[in-house]
């Protein structure tokens, strides 16, 4: 995978895929039933969902693979708001200027004063 893949606009949900997406909460073991809605990415036999745990209310990210009958599925537990997630895919990736210019601020002993000082208060 490209970064230009991880960045990549979200695949629309393909006619082929009506049936919910079933994943497992981490959290409490109960089943998370994801429809349609819920799609992030689908990529060949990779589908990715997003939603909360009926039971928990857990926000729960489930990796389904699989071909025709056969599939199998990770839930993970996250911390990570829908909206947050749709933010975060629909920025563009940093360039190199971008990396080295974080790097030379966080190496400025101002910077590191600040954020020092921001931590401890939390």
């Amino acid at each position: 995978m490209t970064v230009e893949d991880h960045y990549s606009e979200p695949s629309p949900s393909s006619g082929e895929q009506s049936e919910p997406i079933v994943g497992v909460c981490p959290s409490c073991q109960n089943t998370v039933m994801h429809t349609a809605e819920q799609l992030l990415r689908s990529r060949g036999t990779m589908t990715l969902a997003y939603g909360l745990c009926a039971s928990c209310r857990t926000p729960v990210f489930t990796l389904m693979v699989g071909h025709g009958v056969v599939h199998t599925s990770v839930g993970v537990c996250t911390d990570l708001q829908r909206a947050e997630i749709e933010k975060f895919w629909s920025t563009s990736s940093p360039t190199e200027n971008d990396i080295l210019s974080l790097h030379e601020r966080l190496n400025e002993k101002q910077s590191t004063r600040y954020f020092t000082h921001h931590i401890k208060q939390e």
